[in-house]
Protein backbone atom coordinates (compact mmCIF):
# COMPACT_ATOMS: atom_id res chain seq x y z
CA UNK A 1 0.00 0.00 0.00
CA UNK A 2 3.02 2.50 0.64
CA UNK A 3 3.80 1.94 -3.18
CA UNK A 4 0.01 3.61 -4.43
CA UNK A 5 1.00 7.62 -3.98
CA UNK A 6 4.21 6.62 -5.48
CA UNK A 7 2.48 5.10 -8.72
CA UNK A 8 0.10 8.24 -9.39
CA UNK A 9 3.07 10.70 -9.33
CA UNK A 10 4.91 8.35 -12.18
CA UNK A 11 1.89 8.66 -14.36
CA UNK A 12 2.26 9.12 -18.23
CA UNK A 13 1.13 12.72 -19.50
CA UNK A 14 -2.50 13.33 -18.48
CA UNK A 15 -5.11 13.38 -21.37
CA UNK A 16 -4.94 17.05 -21.30
CA UNK A 17 -1.77 17.89 -21.80
CA UNK A 18 -1.55 14.93 -25.17
CA UNK A 19 -4.36 16.86 -26.66
CA UNK A 20 -2.84 19.96 -26.46
CA UNK A 21 0.16 19.13 -28.19
CA UNK A 22 -1.32 17.22 -30.94
CA UNK A 23 -3.42 20.69 -31.49
CA UNK A 24 -0.13 22.71 -31.76
CA UNK A 25 1.45 20.10 -34.02
CA UNK A 26 -1.61 19.67 -36.78
CA UNK A 27 -2.08 23.67 -36.70
CA UNK A 28 1.76 24.37 -37.25
CA UNK A 29 1.72 21.45 -39.55
CA UNK A 30 -1.44 23.36 -41.46
CA UNK A 31 0.30 26.80 -41.20
CA UNK A 32 3.18 25.15 -43.08
CA UNK A 33 1.21 24.06 -45.96
CA UNK A 34 -0.64 27.17 -45.88
CA UNK A 35 1.99 29.04 -46.51
CA UNK A 36 3.60 27.00 -49.21
CA UNK A 37 0.11 26.84 -51.05
CA UNK A 38 -0.12 30.28 -50.91
CA UNK A 39 3.11 30.88 -52.93
CA UNK A 40 2.41 28.63 -55.19
CA UNK A 41 -0.60 30.28 -55.90
CA UNK A 42 0.64 34.16 -55.94
CA UNK A 43 3.84 33.22 -57.98
CA UNK A 44 2.27 31.15 -60.52
CA UNK A 45 2.30 32.23 -64.09
CA UNK A 46 -1.73 31.42 -64.50
CA UNK A 47 -2.60 33.46 -61.92
CA UNK A 48 -3.60 36.16 -63.94
CA UNK A 49 -5.79 33.78 -66.88
CA UNK A 50 -8.65 34.31 -65.40
CA UNK A 51 -8.32 38.18 -65.57
CA UNK A 52 -7.45 37.61 -69.25
CA UNK A 53 -10.28 37.97 -71.95
CA UNK A 54 -10.33 39.09 -75.42
CA UNK A 55 -12.73 38.67 -78.18
CA UNK A 56 -12.53 38.38 -82.01
CA UNK A 57 -14.72 41.64 -83.21
CA UNK A 58 -14.78 41.32 -87.09
CA UNK A 59 -13.00 38.94 -89.66
CA UNK A 60 -12.90 39.82 -93.20
CA UNK A 61 -12.11 37.11 -95.93
CA UNK A 62 -10.17 38.91 -98.87
CA UNK A 63 -8.58 37.95 -102.15
CA UNK A 64 -4.73 38.24 -101.67
CA UNK A 65 -4.65 39.71 -105.29
CA UNK A 66 -7.94 40.61 -105.52
CA UNK A 67 -8.02 39.53 -109.34
CA UNK A 68 -10.18 36.67 -108.93
CA UNK A 69 -12.27 34.07 -106.82
CA UNK A 70 -9.30 31.64 -107.48
CA UNK A 71 -6.81 34.08 -105.79
CA UNK A 72 -9.26 34.02 -102.67
CA UNK A 73 -6.81 33.57 -99.13
CA UNK A 74 -6.45 36.36 -97.25
CA UNK A 75 -8.57 36.26 -93.86
CA UNK A 76 -8.42 39.71 -92.15
CA UNK A 77 -9.28 39.59 -87.95
CA UNK A 78 -9.51 42.29 -85.61
CA UNK A 79 -8.81 41.27 -81.99
CA UNK A 80 -9.58 43.11 -79.20
CA UNK A 81 -8.21 43.09 -74.96
CA UNK A 82 -11.15 43.18 -73.36
CA UNK A 83 -9.66 41.85 -69.66
CA UNK A 84 -7.79 43.45 -66.94
CA UNK A 85 -3.95 42.01 -68.20
CA UNK A 86 -2.03 42.25 -71.22
CA UNK A 87 -2.55 39.66 -73.52
CA UNK A 88 0.02 37.99 -75.88
CA UNK A 89 -2.03 35.81 -78.81
CA UNK A 90 0.36 32.58 -79.83
CA UNK A 91 -2.32 30.43 -81.71
CA UNK A 92 -4.67 31.28 -84.75
CA UNK A 93 -6.48 28.28 -85.72
CA UNK A 94 -8.98 27.95 -88.76
CA UNK A 95 -11.28 25.31 -89.51
CA UNK A 96 -8.37 23.77 -86.31
CA UNK A 97 -5.72 24.03 -88.44
CA UNK A 98 -3.14 26.29 -87.17
CA UNK A 99 -2.07 28.82 -89.09
CA UNK A 100 1.02 31.52 -89.33
CA UNK A 101 -0.31 35.00 -89.51
CA UNK A 102 1.09 38.35 -89.61
CA UNK A 103 0.40 41.74 -87.66
CA UNK A 104 0.38 44.96 -89.83
CA UNK A 105 1.79 43.68 -92.74
CA UNK A 106 4.92 42.33 -90.78
CA UNK A 107 5.52 38.67 -89.58
CA UNK A 108 5.86 38.85 -85.77
CA UNK A 109 6.52 34.88 -84.96
CA UNK A 110 3.13 34.39 -84.28
CA UNK A 111 2.78 36.66 -81.18
CA UNK A 112 0.72 39.35 -80.89
CA UNK A 113 0.73 41.42 -77.66
CA UNK A 114 -2.22 43.70 -77.11
CA UNK A 115 -2.47 46.01 -73.82
CA UNK A 116 -5.64 46.44 -71.63
CA UNK A 117 -8.26 48.13 -74.25
CA UNK A 118 -5.92 47.79 -77.30
CA UNK A 119 -6.78 46.15 -80.68
CA UNK A 120 -5.21 45.27 -83.51
CA UNK A 121 -5.13 43.43 -86.99
CA UNK A 122 -4.40 39.97 -87.55
CA UNK A 123 -3.83 38.88 -91.12
CA UNK A 124 -4.15 35.04 -91.78
CA UNK A 125 -3.10 33.37 -95.37
CA UNK A 126 -6.10 30.60 -95.77
CA UNK A 127 -7.82 29.33 -98.70
CA UNK A 128 -11.65 30.12 -98.31
CA UNK A 129 -14.60 29.81 -100.32
CA UNK A 130 -17.96 32.53 -100.63
CA UNK A 131 -20.75 31.20 -98.61
CA UNK A 132 -19.08 28.54 -96.47
CA UNK A 133 -18.42 28.95 -92.29
CA UNK A 134 -15.23 28.91 -90.98
CA UNK A 135 -14.68 28.02 -86.85
CA UNK A 136 -11.49 30.49 -86.26
CA UNK A 137 -9.81 30.26 -82.87
CA UNK A 138 -7.57 32.06 -80.86
CA UNK A 139 -5.15 31.49 -77.77
CA UNK A 140 -2.96 33.24 -75.73
CA UNK A 141 0.36 32.13 -73.99
CA UNK A 142 -1.88 31.69 -71.03
CA UNK A 143 -4.53 29.20 -72.31
CA UNK A 144 -7.21 31.48 -72.46
CA UNK A 145 -9.21 30.57 -75.92
CA UNK A 146 -11.65 32.67 -78.30
CA UNK A 147 -13.57 30.66 -81.18
CA UNK A 148 -16.34 31.61 -83.28
CA UNK A 149 -18.20 30.72 -86.98
CA UNK A 150 -17.92 33.02 -89.11
CA UNK A 151 -19.60 33.25 -92.86
CA UNK A 152 -17.49 33.68 -95.94
CA UNK A 153 -18.83 36.36 -98.31
CA UNK A 154 -17.30 38.38 -100.83
CA UNK A 155 -20.74 40.76 -100.77
CA UNK A 156 -21.67 43.78 -98.40
CA UNK A 157 -25.00 43.93 -97.07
Amino acid sequence: MLNLPYRRRRRGVSPIIADLLMVVIVVTAMTGVLMWVMTQVTTSPTREAPAERFIIEDVWFTNITGSSPSDMGNITIYVRNVGKVDVEIDLVMVNGTSKPFSVNGATVDNLLSLTVGEGNYIYVNSTWSSGSWYYIQMASKRGNEFAAMYNATTEWS
